[in-house]
């Protein structure tokens, strides 16, 4: 076993609070977020299989939409395909709510 890792036996876990008497353990503080809501849809780009080798790519919301998109009646696989563009939601595409 590697020496910089820790072993995490029951004997380790028995002297932690667990929390689960309703209260959070120590350590660990609630931290109150404002909900949110996307002002436009963020677009993702899609891949579209009609079988192992054939694929359409498409921009679309969900996968749903993007197998509408892609015309096709029997997909074979749809994979959301990774866009430096939707990676980070920006600030002001978020409003109240």
């Amino acid at each position: 076993m590697d020496k910089n890792l820790v072993n995490l036996t029951p004997q380790v876990f028995a002297g932690l609070p667990s929390g689960n008497d309703g209260q959070p353990a120590q350590g660990f503080h609630e931290l109150a977020l404002k909900h949110k809501k996307l002002v436009e849809a963020v677009l993702n780009n899609y891949k579209v299989y009609k079988n192992i080798k054939e694929s359409v790519s498409v921009e679309a919301e969900s996968a749903a939409k993007a197998l509408e998109a892609s015309g096709i009646k029997n997909p074979y696989k749809i994979i959301r395909t990774r866009s430096e563009s939707n990676s980070i939601i920006d600030g002001s595409l978020l409003v109240d709510g």
